[in-house]
């Protein structure tokens, strides 16, 4: 696994969210060297978002991942998702929060057992 939660106030066309799912899929599996087949990404759109104060697009990513979390990684993944939310959703970078959990196996469970 790693789970890759994205909360945004916009609402894009499903095909815009649906390339950015794909793009982020790939990409962070790349970044954090684990093999896509356990990527799972969520979009939520249209989430109500206060933001320094106002309700201009914004957004909020969950990162939780199995052992491949390091302060490079996570700075990768800021940057790369920013840039890309910045060109495809119209968010600027300095209006959306990371949060990077790292998850120990016996905590997180698939197909009827935990990854420990």
């Amino acid at each position: 696994m790693p789970l890759f939660r994205i909360s945004v106030s916009s609402n894009p066309k499903k095909e815009i969210s649906d390339a950015v799912l794909k793009e982020i899929s790939a990409n962070v599996a790349s970044i954090l060297s684990k093999p896509e087949n356990y990527v799972q990404a969520i979009f939520q759109a249209n989430v109500p978002i206060l933001f320094a104060g106002t309700d201009a697009p914004s957004a909020y990513v969950e990162i939780k991942s199995i052992g491949s979390l390091n302060p490079g990684n996570c700075k990768s993944i800021c940057n790369y998702v920013s840039t890309l939310f910045e060109d495809k959703l119209n968010i600027n970078g300095k209006r959306i929060y990371f949060e990077f959990t790292d998850v120990a196996p016996s905590m997180w469970g698939w197909d009827q057992n935990t990854f420990g």
